[in-house]
């Protein structure tokens, strides 16, 4: 069972967890909410933005020299959703050994402060993790890149050998020779000088010959779509990720088929009905009322 109501919401209804657990002692309880069951905020309500913002994830997005930004999409419900997905398939697998269910407590700003080590990085007084844009704490270089024609990701990190194919990549420039670049934890300290070396050459290659070279090279480059590019891409095309939905009631339309396929072939979607399309199946097949008793609810203004 999941939910996401306020701490104590299910309790006062009198379907609070001992009672479930009572009724059912192999339930596993899954609770979502902003700040947990117990503390000072566990009844202050809060959305996806404020989650994000206290779990500490926006302190550290955006560039360095500007405020902290909102991430695309909706990280603390998504993040707090998978955490519970995943706590409780395993409460759930392990009710079946046991014969014994779990309430879980699943806070959304506690998950978010489990991400990207922001707390377990802090060392007191200024050393903790700062906005860096897109560059990766781990590779130099590691961000995105402006090329001729677009943008593109290259992370290059601690495996030396990557390091020589990508100088030689590159063009084996002069400033980017010598031990200091040899090894990672030195090359950490160059830092300026090879984003700098590394922003002069890419910007006179497309981006397509940097994504086809650095494949050849065996280098972690990624071209950065655009969305129009994004649907347009090969794999994406051969994915089939578009489908179109027709029906009597509608023109067609393309829309995204879900992301998670199962082994045999999905059958095609069709578009939501109609408003009172499926009122007298409802009424009628759920609800089990007659024709006439239909009828008349039609004439009071009820349906």
């Amino acid at each position: 069972m999941v939910e996401s109501g306020a701490p104590g919401e299910l309790a006062a209804l009198g379907a609070g967890y001992n009672v479930l657990s009572a009724a059912n002692p192999a339930i596993t309880l899954t609770s979502i909410t902003p700040f947990g069951q117990w503390g000072p905020f566990a009844h202050y309500q809060a959305d996806d933005l404020v989650a994000f913002a206290m779990g500490g994830l926006m302190f550290v997005s955006g560039v360095p020299d500007l405020p902290p930004v909102v991430a695309p999409c909706q990280q603390a419900y998504v993040i707090g959703g998978i955490h519970a997905s995943m706590t409780a398939l395993a409460c759930w697998r392990a009710a079946r050994r046991t014969g014994r269910g779990e309430w879980i407590d699943v806070s959304m700003v506690e998950t978010l402060a489990a991400q990207e080590n922001t707390l377990t990085n802090f060392r007191g007084g200024s050393d903790f993790t700062r906005r860096e844009g897109s560059q990766h704490r781990n590779g130099n270089p590691g961000r995105v890149f402006r090329c001729k024609d677009g943008y593109v990701h290259l992370l290059i990190q601690h495996d030396d050998a990557v390091w020589g194919r990508f100088v030689a990549w590159l063009g084996n420039p002069p400033e980017l020779q010598g031990p200091d670049f040899a090894n990672l934890l030195i090359r950490r300290g160059q830092a300026d000088t090879i984003t700098a070396v590394t922003e002069r050459i890419l910007l006179t290659r497309t981006r397509e010959e940097i994504f086809g070279g650095g494949q050849e090279a065996h280098l972690p480059i990624a071209a950065v779509y655009s969305i129009a590019e994004a649907l347009n891409d090969p794999q994406v095309e051969q994915m089939q990720i578009l489908e179109e939905v027709r029906g009597a009631a509608t023109t067609g339309y393309r829309t995204l088929r879900p992301p998670l396929q199962r082994g045999r072939a999905t059958p095609p979607r069709t578009p939501a009905p109609a408003i009172g399309a499926d009122t007298d199946a409802i009424l009628g097949g759920l609800l089990g009322l007659a024709p006439a008793e239909i009828a008349a609810l039609r004439r009071s203004g009820v349906v």
